[in-house]
């Protein structure tokens, strides 16, 4: 039997073909899809389809495992960890051509669990991620710009909105300096307000929020500082216009993931309902970090992928136990929240918290626990509801074949 190890990288990726442990080729292809065709050509030029082994299922070789198993290759995901120190037991350099081989070996030492890949689980997957990332940076840059306007109108930029929103966003992209509102009659004030804030804003409301920004302004000096205040006008027109942009990408990647979600799982409230905060994101997420197309093997693999399960830490007389390093920090971050919104009074793990926080000395020790017991609970759901799109698709593939015959 061949096995090849693979040694992906952005560029291309290294391809060891070894059987019995012993290396009988070695090649490179181009990170491209004609590197995928040369490389299948490869493999068929040798009969039987070999096994192919890669080094951690990252982003640089999902579009190879996707095209090999839409050809019908198993492809298997070797722990980089694993393969790291066989590397090590065998030669102290590092190259692409050792990474491969010892790829393929660890697979022939120890057989993998073969890669479950599903092209549109990969595409939600990516889209969920996109939303994490761009929510951290709208945070990000909702911290700058409130710097920004601190040096440029002092703290009365708290005074003149609460939050920064689209109606704030579209206010600071015409008025960045306080001179900039006292050279402006409340007419004007009053217009952008329109423009940018809710239909609110398009009655008295406005008119006497336009007055309120005017009087606050009104006996402000700012001729001492006005060659750094126009500059400083530039900066938050700057700030703002991109927040603006960055917070309505954000809600079209929100809504393109609600409604894949309630297209291809309308009826996955019936096996939520009882755990709050399972909206279309975090189902999303849930689904597409691994509930789905992933295999665990019992409740505590699961917990530990989710980064809930500590590992031991013992040395002479110190014996602690201490998070593991290795989880999904998109699920992790899922069952934070989903355990916060479940200790809430109106949530299953009310009374549970409660006396956790009576037995612990701190409240996240209390909230620990919950994540664990919140983790036996989504992996035992989540495999039913596996179990029963199963079932649906081979009902809806029988009738197809019933109406064809």
């Amino acid at each position: 039997m061949v096995v090849c190890g693979v040694d992906p990288s952005r560029e291309g990726f290294a391809v060891s073909y070894v059987e019995g442990l012993e290396e009988i080729d070695y090649r490179e292809y181009r990170n491209t899809m004609s590197g995928y065709e040369t490389f299948m050509r490869d493999l068929n030029e040798r009969g039987e389809l070999a096994k192919v082994c890669i080094e951690g299922y990252g982003d640089f070789v999902r579009q190879l495992v996707l095209y090999l198993k839409s050809n019908g290759v198993s492809v298997y995901e070797v722990n980089p960890r694993m393969s790291r120190q066989l590397k090590d037991s065998i030669s102290i350099h590092k190259t692409d051509h050792i990474d491969a081989y010892t790829c393929a070996v660890s697979y022939m030492i120890r057989r993998q669990e073969e890669l479950e890949v599903d092209g549109r689980m990969e595409g939600l997957k990516n889209l969920t991620r996109l939303y994490s990332k761009l929510s951290g940076e709208v945070v990000s840059f909702k911290n700058q710009m409130k710097s920004a306007l601190n040096q440029g109108f002092g703290c009365m930029y708290k005074e003149l909105f609460e939050d920064l929103n689209k109606l704030s966003l579209g206010f600071y992209m015409t008025y960045g300096s306080i001179k900039e509102i006292q050279d402006s009659s409340e007419g004007s004030i009053y217009e952008t307000l329109c423009l940018a804030g809710s239909c609110r804003y398009k009655g008295s409301y406005g008119k006497k929020k336009a007055a309120k920004v005017k009087e606050l302004v009104k006996d402000i000096d700012t001729s001492s500082t006005s060659s750094f205040t126009e500059i400083q006008s530039s900066v938050i027109k700057g700030y703002a216009s991109t927040l603006l942009i960055m917070l309505e990408q954000k809600e079209k990647i929100k809504e393109q993931i609600e409604k894949y979600i309630k297209q291809e799982y309308p009826d996955y409230k019936e096996f939520f309902e009882d755990v709050k905060g399972i909206t279309p994101l975090n189902m999303a997420v849930l689904i597409s970090e691994g509930g789905l197309t992933r295999i665990f093997k019992d409740e505590g693999h699961f917990a530990s992928y989710c980064g809930q399960a500590p590992r031991q830490y013992q040395s002479a007389s110190m014996n602690k136990f201490i998070s593991s390093p290795n989880y999904n920090r998109y699920m992790a971050n899922t069952m934070h929240f989903l355990a916060c919104q479940n200790v809430l009074k109106s949530g299953i793990f009310y009374d549970d918290y409660i006396e956790a926080k009576k037995h612990y000395s701190r409240k996240l020790r209390a909230l620990k626990k919950i994540k664990r017991h919140l983790c036996r609970i989504l992996f035992f759901k989540l495999m039913t509801y596996r179990l029963h799109l199963i079932s649906v698709n081979n009902i809806k593939s029988n009738k197809g074949k019933s109406c064809v015959a």
